[in-house]
């Protein structure tokens, strides 16, 4: 394994021209934005651990804590937009800030307020120059490299990324992991065998008591899990395709690209993607999807599972099914005939009855005996917050298919025995 691994690390770690290029990026960003306030590197750059073709860069402007965040990012938008160099996209989801490029880089420009170390933060992401910090004065230099595996694995099977999307491994999370076991092998092994409600910290002993599926404590914030993100099948996607890697140890896990369709019935929903930050629409995409997928549950659709993505300017619902079609006929089981009450009220709601032993049997005709007609009334009614009528389909897009690939992938290494 370690020669595949050093293969690897070649092709993932960015040369000297690449982040000397980002931190050139930085620094006249830097200059234009002082005036606000402290102006700082974060993320992966300011930590060494970003991955090759890497063009994106978090800028902090920290802020004493009397100020207004949303003031703050006005006068981001007034200095930078004095120059027609950059492109400027006003940015919230639970925090306010601005994406900038600049050709194929780009930023994003966040307020934060300066906060003791240790200290009840004021905003989402007042931690972040903490963690920083902690990661820096910790992780070890050699260690860097095992950072980058992580994270490329994880986004080779489309577990990398805290935001609701994705709902997988923030990059921090990768740094801790490494920090807590010591390399990238050690990482797969320990999650390959973890179980349900596992704790895990560096120095600190949990502040609360966490109902979450994996707990890492934040070294910086005892009563955070860094892992509140993880959804219960991004973490099982995680599990399984660490427990196949070590199985089989291969270059193709750190750069997936195959695609396949559902092994099973598939409804597909195509919005166009509206002009709305990632989060907050996929958020209120993912409520909606929740309803429908209850909705089709509710008339006798069998809905196997659910996945909302990304692809090409359009954001895809997935439904898979049992079945797309159902008989016209629905049996509905009753009550023992020795409760008489229940047995009075399931006679007046059916016509007519039949007989299993005690317990009477009705049946009904179904609302719906086609999956898509059903998804088509519920949409006739409820549209998800900022979207347009969705195109339908029996098929899904390439994320999905992506997924849906990894997943035979798994399937075949882990019988590799």
């Amino acid at each position: 394994m370690e020669e595949l691994l050093k293969k690897v690390i070649e092709k993932i770690t960015p040369d000297d021209d690449e982040t000397a290029q980002l931190l050139s990026f930085f620094e006249e960003l830097k200059v234009k934005l002082r005036g606000i306030g402290e102006v700082k590197l974060m993320g992966s750059v300011a930590k060494d651990t970003h991955l090759k073709g890497n063009k994106e860069i978090d800028v902090f402007i920290i802020i004493p804590p009397k100020k207004d965040l949303s003031g703050a990012v006005k006068e981001a938008e007034q200095a930078l937009g004095k120059s027609n160099e950059y492109t400027i996209e006003k940015a919230f989801a639970k925090h306010p800030y601005i994406r900038v490029w600049k050709g194929d880089l780009r930023a994003d420009v966040v307020p934060s307020y300066h906060i003791e170390k240790g200290k009840e933060p004021l905003s989402a992401v007042d931690r972040t120059q903490w963690h920083v910090e902690h990661v820096n004065a910790n992780l070890a230099e050699g260690k860097r490299a095992d950072v980058r595996l992580l994270k490329q694995f994880f986004k080779s099977v489309g577990v990398y990324g805290a935001e609701i999307r994705v709902g997988g491994f923030s990059g921090y999370a990768c740094e801790l992991l490494i920090m807590k076991f010591g390399s990238f092998q050690r990482v797969l092994e320990e999650l390959s065998a973890v179980k349900r409600g596992t704790v895990w910290f560096l120095d600190s002993l949990p502040g609360k008591t966490f109902d979450e599926p994996l707990i890492f404590v934040d070294p910086v914030d005892k009563k955070r899990n860094v892992l509140s993100p993880l959804r219960p099948e991004t973490l099982t996607t995680a599990i399984l395709a660490s427990r196949a890697f070590l199985m089989k140890p291969d270059e193709k896990w750190f750069f997936f690209s195959g695609e396949e369709g559902p092994k099973v019935p598939t409804v597909g929903l195509f919005f166009k993607s509206p002009q709305i930050v990632e989060d907050v629409r996929i958020g209120g995409l993912r409520r909606w999807t929740r309803k429908l997928a209850t909705y089709l549950k509710e008339n006798g659709f069998d809905v196997l599972e659910w996945r909302v993505d990304v692809d090409d300017g359009e954001d895809v619902v997935a439904l898979f099914l049992e079945d797309l079609t159902l008989p016209k006929a629905e049996k509905r089981l009753g009550p023992s005939v020795f409760k008489d009450k229940m047995v009075e009220a399931f006679l007046e709601k059916n016509e007519g009855f039949y007989l299993d032993g005690e317990r009477l049997i009705a049946v009904r005709q179904r609302r719906y005996t086609d999956a898509f007609k059903a998804v088509e009334d519920f949409i006739k009614v409820e549209l998800p917050k900022g979207y347009k009528a969705p195109r339908v389909e029996r098929n899904v897009g390439k994320s999905i298919k992506k997924c849906c690939a990894i997943r035979q992938y798994i399937k075949k290494y882990l019988f590799l025995r």
